[in-house]
C-alpha cells in the first residue's frame, strides 16, 4: 500500500472487463497487467476444471460446486454467475481490502457477474471487451479446441445474449489489436482519475492535510501581482474596508492550482493558535486569522 494513497484516504478505482466468451479478456487482461504492473489482479472463483496450463491462484481458485455454494451462502462474493453449467465468482474481501488501500483492482468477469457488480458497486469503471466481427468470435471459440459442439454452442448462444448488454458499460473497447486494445483500456484508466469528482476529492484531501506550514511575509499579503482576497467574507461589496482589526496580511491568495475554487472554503490552524497572527497554506491555497479571529475561512468567490 503507497504512504500517499494512506495519507489521502484516496479509494483505488474497480475497473470491471468483460464481453462475450472468446473475445479474449484473458489474453489482453494480462498484457494490461503487464503495462500496469501496480494494477490488482482479482483471481475468480471458479467451479469448472482447470485446462491446461491453468494453476491454482494465478488464473483461478478451483473449487468443487459443493464448496462454490458454501461460499455463496456466507456472502463471500461480490458477484457470482452460473455460465455454461459452472460456477464463477469474484471473492469480496479481497477486493474491498485492496480498494480501501488506494490500490486499482482489474475484474475480467461474465457480463451476468459485471451486471451484479453495477447494482452492489456503481462507482466502477465498466469496459465492454468486443470482437471485431461476430464471424471473428465465432473463430476463436472454435479455434480453441478443448470443448465439445455441445459446449461450443452453447457458448455462442450465451454470447449472442451478451452483446445486447452493452449498455450497460461506461466504454466499448473493439478487440481488433491486443496491444491496441490494451492501450485503449489504459487511457480509458488514466481519464477516469482525471475525472472532477475524482480529481476534487484528492485536491481538498491534500488541501486539508497540507495545513500547518508556515509562509513567508510577501505570500501572506498574496505576493508580488496577486490580487487580495478577503479571507473573512467574500459577499463583503466591493471596496469596503476590512473587519475592524484586520490587516492585509490577514488576507490570503485563495488560488487553487491556478484559478480561485468556487465549492467552498478549508479550515485550518496552526499549532501556535491565533493570538500569534499567524499565517498557514495549504498545498494550493493560503489562509490566515488574526486577533480575535480565531479560524479565517478561505474565500469561495470567484
Amino acid at each position: 500500500m503507497s504512504e500517499d494513497a494512506l495519507l489521502s484516504g484516496r479509494r483505488g478505482l474497480l475497473i470491471v472487463l468483460s464481453g462475450p466468451s472468446g473475445v479474449g479478456k484473458g489474453t489482453v487482461g494480462q498484457k494490461l497487467r503487464e503495462r500496469m504492473p501496480d494494477l490488482v489482479y482479482s483471481v475468480s472463483v471458479t467451479s469448472r476444471p482447470p485446462r491446461a496450463g491453468e494453476v491454482e491462484g494465478v488464473n483461478y481458485f478451483f473449487r468443487s460446486r459443493e464448496q462454490f455454494e458454501e461460499m455463496i451462502r456466507q456472502d463471500a462474493f461480490l458477484e457470482w454467475a452460473e455460465y455454461v453449467s459452472n460456477y464463477y465468482g469474484t471473492p469480496k474481501a479481497f477486493v474491498f481490502e485492496k480498494l480501501a488501500q488506494g490500490r486499482d483492482v482489474l475484474l475480467e468477469i461474465e457480463v451476468q457477474g459485471a451486471r451484479q457488480v453495477r447494482r452492489r458497486y456503481p462507482d466502477g469503471v465498466f469496459i465492454f471487451l468486443a470482437p471485431p466481427t461476430w464471424e471473428a468470435l465465432v473463430d476463436r471459440i472454435q479455434g480453441r479446441g478443448t470443448e465439445d459442439p455441445a459446449v461450443i454452442s452453447e457458448r455462442l448462444r450465451q454470447a449472442e445474449q451478451e452483446v445486447r448488454e452493452v449498455d450497460l458499460y461506461d466504454y466499448v473497447v473493439v478487440n481488433d489489436d491486443v496491444d491496441a486494445a490494451v492501450e485503449r483500456i489504459r487511457c480509458i484508466i488514466t481519464a477516469e482519475h482525471l475525472r472532477r469528482a475524482r480529481a476534487f476529492d484528492e485536491m481538498r484531501r491534500r488541501l486539508t492535510r497540507g495545513c500547518g506550514d508556515e509562509v513567508s511575509a510577501d505570500r501572506r499579503t498574496g505576493g508580488p501581482g496577486r490580487k487580495q482576497i478577503p479571507a473573512d467574507d467574500d459577499r463583503r461589496p466591493a471596496g469596503a474596508a476590512a473587519p475592524r482589526g484586520q490587516t492585509a496580511a490577514h488576507r490570503g491568495a485563495a488560488l487553487v492550482a491556478g484559478r480561485r475554487h468556487r465549492a467552498g472554503g478549508i479550515l485550518c490552524r496552526t499549532a501556535g493558535g491565533p493570538a500569534e497572527g499567524r499565517s498557514v497554506t495549504g498545498r494550493f491555497g493560503l489562509f490566515s486569522w488574526g486577533e480575535g479571529a480565531p479560524w479565517r475561512r478561505r474565500s469561495s468567490s470567484a
